[in-house]
């Protein structure tokens, strides 16, 4: 197959709907015929393409994929799942500079919510859902609303769930400044461990988990506020969001939990 990688693009795009028929159990000419609603010559065609690929071979039980053709089916697959994610997250990452380090993965699959006029708070109820239903959640927090302090304050106090949050330094001075009950109460709750980010990231995420199971968003923040959130369980995004996490988690400092205040 060496040599011939700049033709499989274009063919994988032709012949998409037959490869796709190809995936599992072996399948026959007049199979493809029927489900395809396309004509034997056409088949025949097609099959004659992938052959010369090493993408096909014929059994006596009909045609399947090559094991190339399988994996090849498969990247070819997740490649058209991460440009239709890229394809409907554009609004929001025209919005974000280059080098963000949001990976592709993060998007194949993803549900874009975005902000307008009519409800501009859709996303941000969206990551709310996520931490209220959640049972443990990792977040880096680059914006604060009241709407997020009233909810940690909440959360804080039902001692559930379990929240390590990592906030831009920004966050932070407005947390001293202006909410200092409520992050007094989320350092003493025993289920809130915060910490301040060393760097300034482009968006807030979180990783929520929730019955076991894990789930990603991001929210892309503009200058006159929330633009719109990235939603996503697929694994592939989840451990990016964790190792994304993780890496800005252990760079992070400490913030102490406050002496306990004296009686006047």
């Amino acid at each position: 197959m060496d040599g011939v990688f700049d033709e499989l693009l274009p063919l994988f795009s032709r012949r998409d709907a037959m490869l796709g028929e190809l995936r599992g159990e072996p399948i026959s000419k007049s199979a493809l015929v029927s489900s395809l609603d396309i004509s034997r010559s056409t088949v025949d065609r097609a099959m004659r393409e992938l052959a010369d690929h090493d993408l096909v071979e014929r059994t006596g039980q009909g045609w399947v994929l090559t094991l190339a053709g399988e994996l090849l089916v498969e990247e070819y697959e997740n490649f058209r799942r991460r440009v239709a994610g890229i394809e409907r997250a554009h609004p929001l990452l025209s919005s974000l500079p280059p080098n963000v380090g949001l990976a592709p993965s993060a998007l194949a699959g993803a549900e874009v919510v975005m902000a307008d006029r009519t409800a501009p708070y859709r996303p941000a109820e969206a990551y709310l859902d996520l931490l209220r239903s959640s049972d443990r959640a990792w977040l880096l927090n680059t914006a604060l609303t009241e709407q997020y302090v009233e909810e940690l304050e909440q959360l804080a106090v039902a001692g559930d769930p379990d929240l390590d949050v990592a906030c831009a330094d920004c966050v932070v001075e407005r947390l001293i400044a202006e909410h200092r009950e409520v992050l007094d109460t989320a350092l003493k709750s025993g289920t809130v461990t915060m910490r301040e980010l060393d760097d300034d990231l482009p968006f807030s995420q979180g990783v929520f988990e929730i019955d076991g199971e894990r789930r990603l968003a991001v929210l892309v923040y503009v200058d006159d506020g929330l633009k719109g959130a990235i939603v996503n369980d697929d694994p592939a995004a989840v451990a990016w969001g964790e190792s994304f996490f993780t890496e800005h988690w252990e760079a992070a400092d400490p913030i102490p939990t406050p002496p306990a205040t004296e009686d006047r």
